[in-house]
């Protein structure tokens, strides 16, 4: 991963091709920010977005302003309340996508995914039969602040659809936990799933999108590292580079034989794109998704001034 392109020159890449884009909209405002860039640069050559099927006013909002950016952009609803369905509706879109043969060469803009969803999109390509010498890429814009808090309580946990790995009864388990910025949320996980032992994850302070997302970070990370007894071990993560993430969780967990192995990835979505290809390598290890009642969306996120740029290929 090289560093972030400034956000305003970020489209100039495309200059001399448009590009199919696939994005998520969501409340924050940063969902717009590539499609923006893109659409003013006159490098679009059509997309397709996701939105959740029910959406705030912030939301809409979004969708009604990305739609204008790319008005032949194909518009998919997800429910968040039902992962098998998203699951059906991303396989469905992608498939026609790469039917049309727009994926290999698309930009995929993840900074707006629900984490759920961003696996299960991982999980769908590396099934269509992508070669890693494509030339798309994958995109995400990094936060330039974030609001605390960004959730409201946890409502559900569950086992993300394509990653259920395999629990073995009485073994012991262990969970790996990619702290970001959600406090609550990650100590919901850990008195949910009752680990015998808790490996935490902080991201690195020369991987992290900012010193001062990386400072609020540790914050949360060192508070959790002096609550829970089953905390036995540290290590750090790329916050900003998949392929790194992966093989740093490959180093931390080591040999998973014996234990149940529970991932709970709660940082960026380039660390959660990084879990994913772990698991999908440690087809063993589960990765679990906790659900919250609300999110603080007026306040949830602003837009950095990098994007991150990454092959695709890399996914595959």
């Amino acid at each position: 991963m090289s560093d972030p392109i400034p956000l305003a020159a970020f489209a100039s890449r495309y200059e001399h091709r448009g590009r199919y884009l696939i994005a998520r909209v969501s409340f924050e405002g940063r969902s717009l920010s590539v499609a923006s860039t893109m659409a003013n640069a006159g490098v679009l050559a059509g997309g397709l977005v996701f939105a959740s099927s029910v959406r705030s006013v912030l939301a809409e909002a979004n969708l009604a302003r990305f739609s204008a950016l790319v008005p032949d952009a194909d518009v998919v609803q997800l429910d968040k309340e039902d992962p098998l369905g998203t699951g059906s509706a991303l396989a469905g879109a992608l498939t026609q996508a790469h039917a049309a043969g727009w994926l290999g060469d698309a930009v995929f803009d993840i900074t707006t995914f629900r984490r759920e969803e961003l696996l299960m999109l991982l999980a769908i390509l590396r099934g269509l039969g992508l070669t890693p010498t494509v030339s798309g890429e994958v995109v995400y814009v990094g936060a330039g602040a974030m609001g605390k808090p960004l959730s409201g309580a946890v409502k559900g946990f569950r086992s993300v659809m394509g990653y259920a790995g395999a629990m073995v009864p009485r073994s012991p388990t262990l969970l790996v936990v990619l702290l970001g910025f959600e406090l609550q949320r990650a100590q919901s996980i850990i008195e949910n799933y009752e680990p015998d032992q808790i490996l935490l994850g902080v991201g690195g302070p020369k991987t992290s999108v900012s010193a001062e997302l990386h400072a609020t970070n540790k914050g949360f990370f060192d508070q959790l590292r002096v609550r829970y007894a089953a905390l036995t071990e540290t290590f750090e993560f790329s916050a900003t580079d998949a392929t790194a993430a992966a093989l740093e969780l490959q180093t931390a967990i080591g040999d998973a034989a014996g234990r149940n192995v529970i991932l709970a990835p709660l940082n960026t979505k380039l660390s959660t794109l990084g879990a994913g290809l772990y698991a999908l390598k440690n087809p063993s290890v589960q990765i679990c998704y906790a659900s919250v009642e609300s999110y603080n969306e007026s306040e949830y996120s602003s837009a950095g001034s990098g994007v991150y740029v990454s092959p695709l290929g890399e996914l595959l």
